[in-house]
């Protein structure tokens, strides 16, 4: 039941606490979850709290797949140990590791952690200690409008800047000197900055505890107890009450809240309670069920002699010997479901059971005692383990005479369903040894008949390497070892590997949300993957899917029905690829606001003047436990209102004034807070005056119309009529419609009402001395009730949703829409059409609750809800446009999408403007990828651009500045000294630059650094320049460069030359007297002088060949054979000091030439 928590039933509209929580083979959660007693100490989080995993025995992991973690015992797979990640908390499985190297395409972070490659210097902090963006070249692209720029040209929120959280790697968000005149968050009085959520949360963050003054309130009219945390508000009714409702605890703290610890100043407990000694109150079947629920284990005494168990009920028809209830099916399967083996006797062939001694009941149902105290599960008794530390969960089993082991001789056929039987000796093994490859039995027939390799195959699995079992595909490569070779896990590749989330969890929020939060998949790329969120509610086949269009590892759901439980599962989309999973958590939804309640009624109390009695039915949805109702009154012509409150759904209002007219509302209250008011009601102290209700008559009805007329059997003076027209089609919502009717005596038509459909209609007057009671009258009207429409919901853009329904035609159907459960029934947006389709258009980016409905002829029943999360806004830029590369002529740049995996091409416009020619050029890109990467052509070298990436709608731009490379510098710059000048010279520029074109020219440049001055010295289209006036003693660096164009916007790169030879003096004319004028005075010499050389190189070489000639022939001779008529060397001849590669000759004559290559 959806409506009454766990532990309470709907009756009469109202939910009554049970007698019994929990059946007895349940575990009670702390949070009143009820889930199978076996499901404890599982390493499962099955309450959602996690209390079903506290105070559990040393967990025993699975050696061969599992890892134990040090700290928390916790079980992880064992692909998880070594893998550079801290999965136990304490990194004890990532302690006494060998050093492992990573592969040719990964990237070794710091921590030894291994990334793929393409992930170093790409922004993300990948190894989880920045090492994959450390000594990067810093790519500083220009941030949004909303961004902030970290130094190291990251890009944060701009709201992120200076509000006490260092979000940069550097730091550079919360620089002193860039903070100290501004705080993004909560500026104390000396400076400190520090995060907004840190402000009134009743902890002094700043040293004068100046972040916890003038704090404004939290509570609401009725809710006037604030937690210490400053995060919540409660009624004083949930305060002091034994149940911890802050998350701080506050609200029982003896010193903060102001409970007693003395148990006589707590309420008395009801009857379905037992009092603790600390004077709480709790369940009644808490009581004795081995958990410490007082907190002082006063709940736990006295528990030798438990009361009887109580009736099993219609689900758990068997009772057991010890009291237990199990489902009938479970009688004689030849498992101890009972726990005392009551459940399989009296069956036919019944074994032989094991003879128990009675022990007190400190072990859960459905576990076993060991001798030594431990608790384990029913099942692992008897299954050929030692569970037990001393064993005695294999003591006195079935198949096993007293001081026998399990793997003694047996009786023939008295195995048990967990051990194999050896033929010759009946010898009993376990299961597990059967097939395993050595030999148990002594005939050996325990590896008999077992399946080879080759005889298993898996048409639509994967097939484990040691041919033991198949496996589903979504268990290949998804981080857990299933194959008992641990094969699934092997080889993994991209387009193998599975990506499954981690840690899965939920936490609820006050105002009624849910946060999911997980981890992200190992080795899942963060930009081209995307989470979808899937839900349905307990009890239910069909999933419903939330699409988050978003990598973040966590996501707030806001459509869920209130106190309703929820299984819910996080699976990944990369692009097309969806990674589906059978992983799931179930949690529950937070209280909501109740509705209101009904059928307010007023009557005098006769026994005493100025009394009024009042009395109500509780709200049909009350979206929670109604705590006490809040009733207000107000005396005619009063603007305040009077309150008083009551757990009942009755009440009396003293002490009011004789003769005077009152109005009077109720509410209903649930940890949420305060519902909607019912409707007002009147009445007049007036002792000895009663108001007799109305009398309803039903004239006639239809399929679509009620007819029905109303008159009062009394002289009291009427006014009118209020008629209210109640029923259901979701039994989560009542519907109703209001008629307000003039005069005494009426006949009403209802229409546009649905056939088949049961109706409750209820009426009172009004008077001259208030409101009369209630009548109610039913009726069903004729016909087949209409079926409701199927309804199919999508985002089509960032505002947009297209709706589409299957239903009857020639009707006028109403879309509602809201961002909540409670908004979609109570203040909806809608919209209407004669069609069976409609495009709606949202405002915000949010997630949106659509269902459809007929409206007329009649107001049918409606469709389920369907969620729609928006795509986000499109008037969002381009993400983290930056520059790849850029060479002279081009530049490859690259961005992200507006949102992650968009599902249909987008238009993106591309302008680049020229800085310097003032000229701009519009390119087109279309692309569905989620990183888009460009190019672009025929741009100038040297030049400056600015560049803008937006959609193809002129949605909000992204924008960036490029400088392209410049042109090369000239090569070969020489400088030769004349008397009075200098000659610069160097290679044309068209050699290397095919851009560059000898008209435009070189310019030149000179630095003196003894008078530390530059001077431009002119321009040139040939590839020399002269240069006069140098001083003697200084110092000259000259420059040679491709002309600058565009007022110096676009040189050329530099090619510079130190010049120093002008020796000291006054200047260089002041030498032309001690040296000559002439060049031709240094040339001949030196040309006399080469001519010399070159004559004495040509006598040298002369003789040295004559000389090897002479030796060549002598030894020739040496070798000649007159009979052969040639010459015969071999290889260990002593050829002189020639070339020891020469090639080998065989011969000559004299009549052949000889030639040696």
């Amino acid at each position: 039941m959806c409506d009454c928590p766990h532990g309470y039933s709907m009756k009469n509209n109202t939910c009554i606490k049970e007698e019994n929580t929990c059946l007895p083979n349940q575990y009670r959660c702390s949070n009143g979850n009820c889930i199978n007693s076996i499901w404890q100490c599982d390493n499962d989080n099955d309450c959602g709290d996690m209390s079903d995993e506290k105070n559990c025995p040393t967990t025993v992991c699975d050696t061969e797949t599992q890892f134990r973690c040090q700290g928390s015992g916790t079980c992880i797979p064992l692909s998880y140990k070594c893998d550079l990640e801290d999965d136990c908390g304490d990194n004890s499985d990532e302690s006494h590791c060998e050093a492992h190297q990573c592969r040719n395409d990964e990237f070794s972070c710091s921590s030894g952690m291994c990334i793929r490659l393409s992930w170093m210097c790409d922004g993300d902090n990948d190894c989880r200690d920045w090492s994959d963006e450390a000594n990067c070249t810093a790519v500083y692209h220009t941030c949004e409008a909303s961004s902030f720029q970290c130094h190291n040209g990251h890009c944060i929120p701009q709201r992120w800047a200076c509000d006490g959280d260092a979000d940069c790697q550097d730091g550079s968000d919360e620089d002193p000197a860039t903070c100290e005149k501004k705080c993004n968050g909560f500026q104390c009085p000396n400076g400190t900055c520090i995060p907004t959520s840190k402000h009134c949360d009743g902890i002094n963050d700043c040293s004068d505890a100046s972040d916890e003054q003038h704090c404004e309130p939290l509570c609401t009219r009725y809710m006037d107890f604030v937690c210490k945390n400053r995060q919540q508000c409660l009624f004083h009714s949930m305060v002091c009450d034994g149940i911890i409702q802050c998350r701080d605890g506050s609200d029982e703290d003896a010193s903060y809240a102001g409970c007693s610890q003395d148990p006589e100043f707590h309420r008395t407990c009801d009857q379905f309670s037992f009092q603790c000694q600390n004077g709480v109150c709790i369940s009644l079947v808490w009581k004795c069920d081995g958990m410490d629920d007082c907190g002082d284990y006063s709940d736990e005494a006295n528990c030798e002699n438990p009361t009887e168990a109580p009736n099993c009920s219609r689900y758990y028809q068997f009772q057991c010997g010890n009291g237990h209830c199990i489902p009938n099916r479970w009688k004689c399967d030849e498992e101890n479901d009972c726990g005392d083996w009551s459940d399989e006797k009296d069956c036919e062939g019944s074994p032989v059971h094991p003879i128990t001694t009675v022990i007190p009941p400190t072990c859960l149902p459905n576990h076993f005692r060991c001798n030594s105290g431990a608790c384990i599960i029913n099942s692992w008794v008897c299954d050929g383990y030692r569970d037990c530390t001393d064993g005695s969960d294999e003591d006195a089993c079935p198949t096993s005479r007293p001081n026998v082991t399990a793997t003694s001789p047996a009786v023939p056929g008295r195995c048990s369903r967990f051990e194999f039987e050896c033929q010759q000796l009946h010898k009993c093994i376990p299961n597990w040894k059967r097939c395993d490859g050595v030999r148990d039995c002594q005939d050996s027939t325990d590896e008999r008949n077992c399946p080879t390799q080759s005889s298993l195959s898996c048409p639509s699995g994967f097939r484990c390497e040691d041919g033991e079992a198949c496996i589903l595909l979504s268990e290949r490569c998804d981080g857990y070892l299933d194959c008992s070779d641990s094969s699934d896990e092997r080889n993994c590749t991209d387009d193998t590997i599975v990506y499954k989330v981690q840690n899965l969890q939920w936490t609820a929020d006050f105002s009624g949300d849910v946060t999911l939060t997980w981890a992200r998949p190992k080795r899942m790329s963060s930009t081209s993957c995307v989470y979808n969120i899937y839900y349905r509610m307990v009890g239910e086949s069909i999933w419903k899917i939330l699409e988050t269009h978003s990598n973040k590892t966590n996501s707030v759901l806001k459509v869920l029905k209130p106190d309703c439980s929820y299984q819910v599962k996080v699976q990944v989309q990369c692009l097309s690829r969806v990674y589906n999973t059978n992983d799931f958590i179930t949690l529950r939804a937070p209280e909501g606001l109740p509705d209101a309640p009904l059928n307010l009624q007023l009557s005098l109390k006769k026994e005493a003047e100025g009394v009024v009695m009042g009395w109500w039915s509780p709200p049909v949805n009350a979206h929670g436990l109604i705590r006490e109702f809040i009733v207000e009154y107000s005396s005619s012509g009063s603007k305040e209102w009077s309150s008083l409150r009551t757990t009942k759904n009755y009440t009396e209002i003293q002490n009011l004034q004789v003769n005077t007219l009152y109005t009077v509302r109720v509410a209903a209250v649930t940890s949420r807070g305060v519902g909607n008011w019912s409707e007002s009601k009147s009445i007049t102290t007036i002792k000895g005056k009663v108001i007799p209700p109305p009398v309803i008559h039903i004239e006639s009805y239809s399929e679509d119309s009620i007819s029905f007329s109303l008159k009062m059997t009394t002289n009291i003076k009427v006014s009118g009529y209020v008629v209210n027209i109640y029923w259901t089609f979701d039994s989560h919502r009542q519907e109703k419609r209001t008629l307000v009717i003039e005069g005494e005596k009426s006949i009403q038509k209802v229409a546009n009402l649905t056939a088949h459909t049961p109706y409750e209609i209820s009426a009172w007057a009004k008077t001259e001395l208030g409101d009369s009671p209630l009548s109610f009258v039913h009726v069903v009207t004729s016909g087949t009730r209409p079926m409701s429409p199927s309804l199919k919901a999508k985002a089509i853009n960032q505002t947009a949703v297209e709706c589409s329904w299957t239903g009857p035609r020639n009707v006028v159907y109403g879309i509602f829409y809201a961002t909540s459960f409670l908004e979609l029934y109570r203040s909806p947006h809608n919209s209407s059409t004669s069609s069976h389709n409609m495009t709606v258009l949202v405002q915000r980016d949010e997630q949106y609750l659509f269902l459809v409905r007929v409206m007329s002829p009649y107001q049918g029943p409606p469709s389920d809800s369907v969620v729609v999360k928006m795509i986000p806004d499109n008037r969002l830029p381009p993400r983290h446009l930056h520059s790849v590369h850029t060479g002279k002529t081009f530049a490859v740049i690259k961005w992200e999408s507006p949102y992650d995996s968009p599902d249909q091409d987008m238009l993106y416009a591309v302008a680049v403007k020229d800085l310097v020619r003032k000229t701009d050029k519009i390119y087109k890109v279309k692309s569905r990828n989620s990183t888009v990467e460009y190019t672009i052509k025929k741009l100038e070298p040297g030049g400056k651009y600015h560049v803008i990436v937006q959609l193809g709608n002129m949605s909000k731009e992204s924008s960036m500045k490029i400088n392209t490379v410049p042109l090369s510098a000239p090569d070969a710059l020489k400088i030769i000294t004349e008397n009075d000048h200098i000659l610069l010279f160097w290679k044309s520029l068209a050699l290397k630059e095919s851009n560059f074109n000898e008209s435009r020219g070189y310019e030149i440049h000179m630095f003196d650094s003894l008078m530390n001055i530059t001077a431009y010295l002119g321009n040139t289209t040939e590839n020399f320049f002269k240069v006069s006036n140098l001083k003697i003693g200084h110092n000259y660096s000259f420059t040679v460069q491709a002309r600058c164009l565009y007022g110096g916007q676009m040189c050329g790169e530099p090619a510079t030359l130190l010049y120093d030879e002008l020796g000291t003096g006054e200047d260089a004319s002041a030498t032309k007297s001690g040296r000559p004028t002439d060049v031709a005075a240094v040339v001949v010499p030196v040309l006399f002088l080469l001519l010399v050389a070159l004559g004495i190189g040509f006598v040298l070489l002369y003789m040295r060949h004559r000389r090897l000639q002479n030796s060549f022939t002598a030894f020739a001779n040496s070798h000649y054979s007159s009979r052969l008529g040639s010459a015969i060397f071999s290889s260990g001849d002593d050829l002189g000091d020639e070339d020891d590669e020469a090639p080998m000759i065989t011969g000559f004559s004299d009549d052949v030439p000889m030639v040696i290559a």
